[in-house]
């Protein structure tokens, strides 16, 4: 129950950051400068559970999940409305299907890519260097965050290549 609720604070992030980023593309328009701020904010969240270890406080870990969240938020608000802006009018529903099916994909291969990592690095520690098993935890899921954070950065890039605005090269069908 208690991991369930500290997991929320996440979820929470996700949602102010889902809210303001709409508010502030309303006001000001495009999409690529929002996504890339929170591409960035999550690396920054990832990067800051590096500083996790066996003393690391509740409130911390809530800061930063806080963090993580508010900038995927930040960015997957704006990512999904660039894609509908590209969008031919009429294909709406197959660019909801695609943002969604991609979404999923993301979520399960990310997810086999950090678990892989993990085991990788539990693996090795306890070949080569054989540390206690804290110590393999907490380098196992330090190696998993800088990858997350690397994730992140590569997104950064993504924004830096995308181009906001309506594609006017796309013919409208009738």
């Amino acid at each position: 129950m208690s991991a369930g609720l500290i997991l929320v604070a996440n979820s929470i992030g996700v949602m102010v950051a889902g809210i303001l980023v709409g508010k502030l593309m309303d006001k000001s328009g495009g999409c690529r400068k929002y996504a890339l701020i929170g591409c960035i904010i999550t690396a920054l969240g990832f990067l800051s559970m590096l500083s996790y270890d066996l003393s690391t406080s509740i409130l911390q870990v809530v800061a930063t999940l806080l963090l993580m969240g508010f900038g995927m938020g930040f960015s997957l608000v704006p990512i999904g409305n660039s894609i509908f802006t590209h969008t031919i009018p009429g294909e709406e529903g197959a660019a909801s299907s695609f943002i969604n099916t991609f979404r999923q994909m993301g979520s399960s291969v990310g997810l086999a890519i950090m678990q892989a990592v993990f085991v990788a690095v539990w693996t090795i520690d306890a070949i080569l260097t054989k540390p206690q098993f804290i110590d393999r935890l907490v380098n196992s899921f330090h190696m998993v965050f800088i990858i997350c954070a690397l994730f992140a950065l590569i997104a950064c890039v993504l924004m830096l290549l995308s181009r906001d605005g309506p594609n006017t090269s796309a013919k409208q069908t009738s």
